[in-house]
C-alpha cells in the first residue's frame, strides 16, 4: 500500500470512530495500549535472549501487515502514527526491521508483532513460573479480548450499551464515584 494511500485510510477510519461513542472507543484503546506496554519488557527481554541467534526471523515473514484492526487502534492511539504499512509491495521487506531490530516502539506494531512468540522462546516461557505464564495468557487473552470489541464496534457502526455501564469502577479511570 502507498503512503498516500495509508494516510487516507487511516483518516477514513478515524472519521467513522469519531461518529461512534468517543469515550468508550478511546477506553478500548486505552486498554489495549495498556496492555501492550505489560507485554513490552517481556517481549524484548525473550527477543534480545533469541532473535540475534536466529535463521529464520518471524520478522522478516512476508505476510506481516498492519490489518484493518491494528489501523482502527493507530487511528484513535494518542501516539505517532507510523508513516505507512509495513510494505509498500508485497515482494518488499518490512520497512521497520533493522539489524538491530524494529524500530517501531512495540505500541504501534502490527498486532502479530506485538504477541508473537517463536518456538525458541516457547522454551523459555515454559520455563517462567506457572502465576507468570497465567498472567501472560490472561494479558494476550484480554488484548485480544479488547482489539475484537474494537472492530465489532467498527463494523456495526453503533455504540453498545451506555458507557457507564461498560467501563471499569470511575475510580480507575480518574474520576469520583457517583456512589459516594
Amino acid at each position: 500500500m502507498a503512503d498516500g494511500c495509508w494516510d487516507r485510510l487511516i483518516d477514513e477510519l478515524t472519521a467513522r470512530l469519531l461518529s461512534l461513542d468517543w469515550r468508550y472507543v478511546k477506553h478500548l484503546v486505552d486498554a489495549i495500549e495498556e496492555k501492550i506496554k505489560w507485554l513490552d519488557p517481556i517481549m524484548t527481554k525473550y527477543c534480545l535472549l533469541t532473535c540475534q541467534e536466529c535463521e529464520d526471523c518471524c520478522c522478516q515473514a512476508r505476510e506481516i501487515y498492519f490489518n484493518r484492526t491494528d489501523m482502527l487502534y493507530l487511528a484513535v492511539l494518542n501516539s505517532e502514527i507510523p508513516p505507512g504499512q509495513t510494505r509498500t509491495k508485497h515482494s518488499l521487506p518490512c520497512r521497520y526491521l533493522t539489524p538491530d531490530g524494529c524500530i517501531l516502539p512495540r505500541s504501534v506494531r502490527p498486532y502479530v508483532c506485538v504477541w508473537f512468540i517463536c518456538e525458541a522462546q516457547i522454551g523459555i516461557f515454559q520455563e517462567e513460573p506457572a502465576v507468570f505464564q497465567r498472567c501472560f495468557l490472561k494479558n494476550v487473552g484480554e488484548l485480544r479480548e479488547h482489539r475484537l470489541t474494537l472492530e465489532s464496534l467498527y463494523e456495526r457502526g453503533i455504540a453498545p450499551a451506555p458507557i457507564d455501564k461498560k467501563l471499569p469502577a470511575e475510580s480507575k479511570l480518574g474520576r469520583k464515584d457517583s456512589a459516594g
